[in-house]
């Protein structure tokens, strides 16, 4: 069978009698690996495998320094169409609500749930175009080590809608990216995300580590 390099060097650190692996080695695809030992050997030798792949990989990210830039990022080119077609449906919904079809709550869901639709569409569309690539935030992505699309969805096409201070989701999606350059309200309305981030996995922790101890 064809293999790689480092293939050989992973099945390596296995017990001696288990199965050669022959595949792209992600994060998920570790943990069945670690599963099926544990399985059939056990803890302790699950534990030292572990702990083998762990030096394996850490020797190694050193010395191929993963770095990223700009570069590294995709570039969608119907973008700008996609979003186009999501003003076109918000101004459909602002004109259903001054006919008096629908209330203001009403609006702001369907408001919502169009930019959330483009997010989503945005996101499918770099997650495809990661696929082809072979630069190093490819890399860091696709195997689950770092980062995830929607962070490189958010470098590279659009940040989308941010989520305010009390959870509930801001009209005004942030249509730019950070590697083109936000628009002062845009960065503001970043800003309002960014803290939110920050203060629920605060409070997250805390509740997590009550419920430890409980």
């Amino acid at each position: 069978h064809d293999t790689t390099l480092g293939r050989v060097l992973f099945n390596e650190m296995l017990p001696e009698d288990f199965p050669y692996v022959n595949e792209v080695l992600n994060k998920k695809a570790v943990s069945r690996v670690l599963a099926r030992i544990f399985n059939n050997y056990g803890a302790e030798t699950t534990a030292l495998t572990a702990d083998r792949i762990k030096d394996l990989a850490l020797e190694h990210a050193t010395r191929a320094a993963l770095s990223t830039g700009m570069d590294d990022y995709p570039e969608l080119t119907d973008l700008d169409e996609v979003i186009t077609e999501g003003d076109d449906k918000v101004t459909q919904i602002a004109d259903q609500y001054d006919q008096g079809l629908i209330t203001n709550e009403e609006r702001y869901k369907l408001t919502v749930k169009t930019w959330r639709d483009v997010d989503a569409r945005v996101t499918d569309e770099v997650k495809n175009s990661m696929a082809e690539l072979d630069t190093s935030t490819a890399v860091l992505a696709n195997s689950g080590a770092r980062g995830s699309v929607d962070n490189i969805k958010q470098a590279a096409a659009m940040i989308g809608i941010q989520v305010a201070a009390l959870g509930r989701a801001i009209e005004l999606p942030v249509r730019h990216s950070f590697k083109h350059g936000m628009t002062p309200l845009e960065a503001f309305v970043v800003t309002r995300g960014s803290r939110f981030g920050a203060v629920s996995t605060a409070l997250k922790t805390a509740d997590s580590g009550y419920l430890t101890r409980r």
